[in-house]
This record gives C-alpha cells, sequence and structure tokens, in this order.
C-alpha cells in the first residue's frame, strides 16, 4: 500500500507543473506581441513621416497641412428657419349668437383634458392639484384597443365663452398643459 501512496504523491505534482507551463508559455507570447507593437507605434510617431495623411509635427507647425478653415455649424440658422409660432389660444366666439341664444341652440359644451396616465395614482395627483385651484375635475377611464387602460384627467364641461377663458387662464398661470376639446351634448 506505501507504494501506491508514492505514486498519487509524484503524479499530482507533475500534474501541477503541467498547469503552469501552458500559461507561463501564454503569458510570455502575449507579453512578446506587445513588445512588438509597442516598438511600431513609437517608430510611427518617430519616422519623419508619419501616418500617411495624417500632417506631422513639422507640418503643423509650419502651418502646412493643417485645414484652412473651421468646421461650419449650420445648426444656428436652421432651426431659428424651422420655428413655428403656435399663436395664443382664443376661445371659440359665436356667430351672431348671443351666449343665451347659443346655450339654448345646443352647440356643445368644451372641456380641457389636461392629462392622460397609465397609472390611476398620477391622474389622482393631477386631480388633486386641480381640485386645489377650484375647478371641477373627472377623471374618465378608457380602454384602448381592448388592451391598455388609461385615465384622463378632464376639467369641464363648459359652454360659456368667458368662463372658458378664465379656466385657460388659470391653468396656464400654474403651468398646466392642457388640450381643449369639444364634446357635443346629447340632447
Amino acid at each position: 500500500m506505501s507504494k501506491n501512496r508514492k505514486v498519487n504523491r509524484n503524479r499530482s505534482a507533475k500534474s501541477q507543473r503541467g498547469s503552469i507551463l501552458p500559461f507561463i508559455t501564454g503569458l510570455a507570447i502575449g507579453l512578446f506581441i506587445a513588445f512588438v507593437v509597442y516598438l511600431k507605434m513609437s517608430a510611427i510617431k518617430t519616422s519623419p513621416q508619419g501616418i500617411e495623411g495624417m500632417p506631422t509635427e513639422k507640418d503643423v507647425q509650419s502651418g502646412e497641412g493643417v485645414p484652412a478653415e473651421k468646421p461650419k455649424f449650420d445648426f444656428y440658422t436652421i432651426l431659428p428657419e424651422r420655428e413655428v409660432k403656435v399663436p395664443e389660444w382664443e376661445p371659440p366666439k359665436p356667430k351672431n349668437i348671443s351666449n343665451s341664444d347659443e346655450l339654448t341652440a345646443g352647440r356643445g359644451s368644451y372641456v380641457f383634458q389636461v392629462g392622460s396616465f397609465q397609472k390611476l395614482s398620477d391622474a389622482d395627483s393631477v386631480k388633486a392639484k386641480l381640485v386645489m385651484l377650484g375647478l371641477p375635475v373627472e377623471i374618465q377611464r378608457v380602454v384602448i384597443n381592448g388592451q391598455k387602460v388609461w385615465f384622463r384627467v378632464r376639467v369641464g364641461p363648459y359652454k360659456d365663452p368667458s368662463k372658458l377663458d378664465i379656466v385657460r387662464r388659470r391653468l396656464s398661470s400654474n403651468n398646466l398643459d392642457y388640450i381643449l376639446l369639444r364634446i357635443k351634448d346629447d340632447a
């Protein structure tokens, strides 16, 4: 039995040396390749020609081979030309109809949609802000394509153009974005 133990010890020592040898060989090859690349790069930097197409230090100092113009940035001129100015919103004015006639004529009502959210909690927080402003607010649940649920925050409805203007100013002064929507009365 003592012979078997000695044989096992010799095998384990040989296997450890065998696994170190490929590692050292790979390390030596990698270092050699890195050294050759370093020598080539330093030769390119010190050669008078430099890299083809690139100006050398001599060219830079003398001003040869360096672009004469600075790059032009056109977006400074393009963007102002493409700016679209949106006029301030004005409430719709009835055509030759007094306010009392408009209310009885069934022309429809208007609501301000202040937001549309996928989470009810987000819609609730906007509703709370609008309630603090003293506006009549409702959250409308809408299912789109039978899959997605959205919660619309709406203020209104309003029929009177002067009330529309008051609410519009109140929303704008509180930095709230909105969309004015016309809804038809069911009458």
